[in-house]
């Protein structure tokens, strides 16, 4: 099998309305090679991936550089995109609603002692690497 990398295509900040008052970003990804993939295939299915508790939305990126591999090799299953969405108080997407969440959310849920507003890296560690610890907003 030909080797695949991945890459973040594209980011999206889906703005607060008066729906939902939390900013969400979400990373558009692209194997490169790039799949076997036409804008115009009603067959082509897209993929929304979220992440669990204590993860940020580059925690897909190693599961999608085997998935996009699998795809190239085996031809028959189509993939239109492929999104990862960030929880509004993790990573990148933390940073973006610090404010509300330090106001309007911090006391909705405390766990371990720490505010809902603790922020998880926006970086997911390379191999290697030691995972740093999160910590709450205006702590250095």
């Amino acid at each position: 099998m030909t080797p695949v990398s991945v890459h973040c295509a594209a980011k999206y900040i889906v703005d607060a309305d008066s729906d939902y008052d939390l900013k969400v970003i979400a990373n558009l990804y692209a194997a490169d090679p790039p799949c076997d993939v036409t804008g115009s295939d009603q067959d082509g299915m897209t993929l929304v991936l979220c992440h669990a508790t204590g993860f940020s939305k580059e925690i897909w990126e190693l599961f999608l550089q085997h998935f996009f591999k699998r795809v190239n090799a085996d031809k028959k299953l189509k993939i239109e995109a492929v999104y990862s969405i960030e929880s509004p108080n993790h990573g990148e997407s933390a940073i973006l609603n610090e404010d509300i969440l330090n106001t309007k959310y911090r006391n909705n849920c405390e766990c371990s002692g720490l505010p809902w507003t603790c922020a998880i890296p926006a970086q997911t560690p390379t191999q290697g690497e030691p995972a740093s610890t999160p910590k709450p907003f205006g702590v250095s």
